[in-house]
């Protein structure tokens, strides 16, 4: 008779035990979602942040480009202007 509880209460501990596992594993598996979850937002937040910082880039390259391709453009009109005088003078 003594024999046949501790078997029962073996079993029943046995039985703790395993619904403890799956707990255990429902835990880990919850919680690794939660960090796929957490690292999907926050390489979105850098994709996203990235895209703002290409899209500004761009812009300054843009307006430093047109700052350069008019600075060119004056300095050519500065050195006609110059090549002028000295033909006037050459002819004076």
């Amino acid at each position: 008779m003594v024999l046949g509880l501790y078997q029962k209460e073996n079993q029943q501990l046995k039985e703790k035990i395993l619904q403890l596992e799956t707990k255990i594993d429902k835990l880990i598996d919850d919680k690794e979602q939660m960090l796929r979850d957490e690292m999907a937002k926050i390489e979105q937040v850098y994709s996203s942040k990235d895209e703002q910082l290409k899209s500004i880039l761009e812009l300054i390259n843009a307006k430093l480009q047109a700052q350069t391709s008019q600075t060119i453009h004056e300095i050519e009109t500065i050195e006609s202007s110059q090549t002028i005088e000295k033909k006037k003078k050459k002819q004076l």
